[in-house]
C-alpha cells in the first residue's frame, strides 16, 4: 500500500503530509483517521497525533480558500433579500463565537469541510480558524493513534 510506504519512509512529515493531502480533499472524503490509528501503532501516539492534526488543519484550508473565492457569487445570488441580513446577523454572531465551533466540529470525525467554506465566505480570521481547527484535529487523531496503539500492542 502507497500510503503505508509513505507513512513508514517518511515518518513524521509523511503522516503530516498524508493528513493535509487527504483532508484537502473536498470532493471525496478520505478516512483520514486511519493514518493516526496505523501510524499510533509505529511511532509515538502524541507526535503522530501532532503532526496528523497539524496536516489536516492545513488541509481544511481547500474549504475555506473555496468560500472566501465564492463569497461574491453567494452574496450576489442572495441580493437584498432576508437571506442577507440573515447573512450579517450570523456572520457576527459566528465571529463573535465561531472558534469554539470550529474545535468541536474539527473533534468529531464528521466532515468538516462546510463548515471550512463557511468561515471562508464570512471571512473568519485565518489564523483564528487554523488555531482552533488544528486544536480539534490534535485532539481527535491524538485518540485514534493510542487506539491504534492499543489494539495493536495486542496483535
Amino acid at each position: 500500500m502507497v500510503l503505508e510506504w509513505f507513512v513508514q519512509t517518511f515518518g513524521y512529515l509523511g503522516i503530516f503530509i498524508a493528513s493535509a493531502v487527504m483532508t484537502a480533499n473536498i470532493l471525496i472524503p478520505y478516512p483520514a483517521t486511519i493514518i493516526s490509528f496505523v501510524g499510533g501503532a509505529a511511532f509515538n501516539p502524541l507526535l503522530v497525533g501532532i503532526s496528523a492534526g497539524l496536516g489536516a488543519a492545513i488541509g481544511e484550508l481547500t474549504g475555506y480558500g473555496l468560500g472566501y473565492g465564492g463569497k461574491k457569487i453567494l452574496l450576489k445570488k442572495m441580493k437584498k433579500s432576508i437571506l442577507k441580513k440573515q447573512w450579517t446577523k450570523t456572520k457576527k454572531a459566528f465571529h463573535k463565537h465561531g472558534g469554539l465551533l470550529i474545535f468541536f466540529m474539527a473533534v468529531t470525525p464528521l466532515p468538516d469541510d462546510l463548515l471550512g467554506m463557511f468561515c471562508g465566505a464570512t471571512h473568519y480570521d485565518v489564523k483564528k480558524f487554523l488555531f482552533f481547527a488544528a486544536a480539534g484535529k490534535i485532539v481527535l487523531y491524538t485518540i485514534f493513534a493510542v487506539t491504534g496503539n492499543t489494539i495493536f500492542s495486542f496483535v
